[in-house]
C-alpha cells in the first residue's frame, strides 16, 4: 500500500507542481493570474494522443508539435483576454476573461475529442525485464513534466477542471511566486491526496484535501514559503 501511494501520489504531484509553477511563471512575466494552466496542462494530452494515435507522429514530434499549439493559445488568449481588459478600469476582470476562455476551449475540446476518457500511448518502449521496465513509466515520466502526465490522467477534457484546482492549491500553500513552494507544496498534495484515497477513498478525501488547504491558509495566508508582507495600519 505504501509503495503505491508513494509511486502515484509523487507522480500526480509532480503534475499539480507543474500546474502551480505554470502559474507562478505567468504571473511573474505578466503580473496576471490566469486561469488558463489547466486548460494547458488538459490540452498537453488531448493533443499529444491526438497526435500520436491519430496522425501518427512519434512522441519527440509530436511533444515539439503541442508546445508549439500552446504557444498559439497563450498568444490568443494574451490578445483576446488579457490586453483589453487592462485597458479598463476593472483590470483585475482578466481572472474572469481568462477562465471564460479556458472553460471555452475545454467545451470545443470536448466536442471535437469526446467525452469519454482516451488511453494515452506508451511513450518510451522499455524491456519489461529491466529495470525501468519493471517499474510503470506513467509512475516516474510525470517527474520529468511535459504531456507525460497524460498517461496516468488519461487523454480526458475532463482534466481541466481538475488541474486548474489542484494546481492551484500547490501555489497558495507555496507561496504566490515561490516555484520551490509549488513544487513541494504539489508533492506533498499529491501524497496527501493518495494517502487520504486509501485511507477514506471518493469524495471524503476531496473533503480532506479541501480541510487542510483551509486550515493552512487560515494559519499562513501568504504561504508555507511565502514571505509574510507588512501592513499599514
Amino acid at each position: 500500500m505504501l509503495e503505491s501511494i508513494a509511486s502515484y501520489g509523487l507522480a500526480v504531484g509532480a503534475v499539480y507542481a507543474l500546474i502551480g509553477i505554470t502559474y507562478n511563471v505567468m504571473f511573474s512575466a505578466s503580473r496576471v493570474f490566469s486561469f488558463t494552466a489547466g486548460m494547458l496542462g488538459m490540452l498537453g494530452g488531448v493533443l499529444g494522443a491526438l497526435f500520436i494515435n491519430k496522425m501518427g507522429m512519434n512522441a519527440v514530434l509530436a511533444l515539439v508539435a503541442v508546445l508549439a499549439c500552446g504557444a498559439v493559445l497563450g498568444l490568443v488568449t494574451e490578445i483576446l483576454t488579457v490586453r483589453p481588459v487592462l485597458k479598463s478600469i476593472e483590470q483585475h476582470l482578466y481572472v474572469l476573461s481568462t477562465l471564460a476562455f479556458a472553460l471555452m476551449v475545454q467545451q470545443v475540446a470536448a466536442v471535437e475529442w469526446g467525452t469519454e476518457a482516451q488511453p494515452f500511448p506508451v511513450l518510451i518502449p522499455i524491456d519489461p525485464a529491466s529495470l525501468w521496465g519493471q517499474i510503470d513509466q506513467k509512475f516516474w515520466l510525470p517527474v520529468l513534466a511535459g504531456f507525460t502526465g497524460a498517461q496516468m490522467l488519461l487523454a480526458y477534457f475532463g482534466n481541466q477542471s481538475i488541474l486548474n484546482f489542484y494546481g492551484f492549491v500547490p501555489v497558495a500553500l507555496g507561496g504566490m511566486g515561490s516555484n520551490r513552494g509549488a513544487l513541494i507544496g504539489g508533492l506533498a498534495l499529491g501524497l496527501f491526496q493518495q494517502a487520504a484515497n486509501f485511507l477514506v477513498g471518493g469524495i471524503f478525501a476531496a473533503v480532506a484535501v479541501f480541510v487542510v488547504f483551509i486550515i493552512v491558509l487560515l494559519l499562513r495566508p501568504e504561504g508555507l514559503a511565502g514571505a509574510a508582507t507588512a501592513r499599514r495600519v
